[in-house]
């Protein structure tokens, strides 16, 4: 466990955890992508509603 936190590497059978900083990194990019569909989705349904 602490060899995981600290160096990142595994210990034990099994698969490999990702290291924290890629999921970190993963969560973010997902975030990120996340707002800016939302704010895409929103400039355009404001856009379709000032139209109709």
């Amino acid at each position: 466990m602490t060899g995981d936190i600290l160096g990142g590497h595994r210990e034990g059978p099994g698969p490999a955890k990702p290291p924290e900083r890629g999921t970190m990194g993963r969560i973010a990019v997902g975030m990120a992508i996340g707002i800016l569909l939302l704010a895409a989705v929103g400039a355009l349904g404001a856009w379709l509603l000032g139209l109709f």
